[in-house]
């Protein structure tokens, strides 16, 4: 039994495309505002401190500052993007050799908390070649933990060749990885939301050559991304080309609806109190932390 050819679902708002954009982007300016007083004054005091500091005897210190620089970063907060592509360039060339791995704390001096959101900060907002110098040291590296920070780290590229590139070269290694631990991985820094999805469509021959395993993580993970009308008309031509198993997605297909309606319906109103919340933090100079 196939699935039921659908159209694109109506705007939940009823607003036209070009409408709703302004409306999502003043949305999110106003949450990247709100978080940069929460989260980029303490980054500030953790960096005018030391990144180093008291984290030998102090567990929640470290645990604290890998949340802050996490959350910082995330946001583009720009200190945090200033600092990923200092330490990666500096990285770049302590640790050049083709021998030397990320592992290596020899070469590596980037804080063992801090890696995996310095690289995908430097990777996000830096060039072609930073991204090719973290696949080589993927490839090479087999201590885990480091494969894990640096895959996180190639999560952050927005650009389509280099998106390809990681996932074909996950499905070469497919004895050795984990394509849900991977997809998770991603779920949590994907800077483009069709990306992966755009690799899928093109390439319909990969979901036959994969186990119905990695597919199903693998495509899960590019349905959480989506978040527009046109990509989900898309997503319902998709599914609908891979028979009965494209029924798999449904329940992954409606989440993605409701977060998408959630913005267009909630969203505005929390971010009109995140803009009520850094008024009153202006005025009262509130330091966080």
């Amino acid at each position: 039994m196939t699935m039921r050819a659908t159209t694109a679902p109506r705007d939940p708002c009823g607003e036209r495309p070009k409408l709703a954009l302004i409306r999502s982007n003043h949305i999110l300016a106003v949450f990247k505002e709100y978080l940069s007083f929460v989260i980029g004054i303490p980054f500030d005091r953790i960096q005018t401190s030391g990144f180093y500091a008291n984290l030998d005897h102090d567990v929640n210190a470290y645990n604290t500052r890998e949340i802050i620089v996490n959350r910082a970063c995330l946001i583009s907060y720009e200190p945090c993007v200033k600092l990923a592509k200092e330490l990666f360039a500096e990285l770049k060339t302590s640790c050049s050799a083709e021998h030397q791995l990320l592992s290596d704390i020899e070469c590596n001096q980037v804080p063992i908390y801090m890696r995996q959101y310095i690289y995908a900060a430097a990777i996000e907002h830096g060039d072609q070649h930073d991204f090719e110098f973290l696949l080589r040291k993927w490839e090479k590296e087999h201590y885990m933990l480091e494969r894990d920070r640096i895959w996180y780290g190639m999560c952050g590229t927005n650009v389509r060749n280099n998106s390809d590139t990681m996932w074909m070269a996950l499905l070469k290694n497919r004895a050795r990885e984990s394509f849900k631990h991977r997809a998770i991985q991603c779920s949590k820094k994907l800077t483009h939301e069709s990306l992966l999805m755009d690799l899928l469509m093109d390439n319909k021959q990969l979901m036959d050559e994969m186990e119905f395993e990695d597919a199903y993580y693998m495509l899960t993970l590019a349905i959480r991304q989506l978040s527009t009308t046109e990509q989900i008309a898309r997503l319902d031509t998709f599914l609908k080309s891979l028979g009965p198993p494209g029924k798999r997605w449904a329940g992954q297909r409606a989440q993605t609806l409701n977060r998408m309606h959630w913005k267009n319906t909630t969203a505005a109103d929390v971010a009109g109190n995140a803009s009520l919340a850094i008024a009153e933090m202006r005025r009262m100079h509130v330091v966080v932390l």
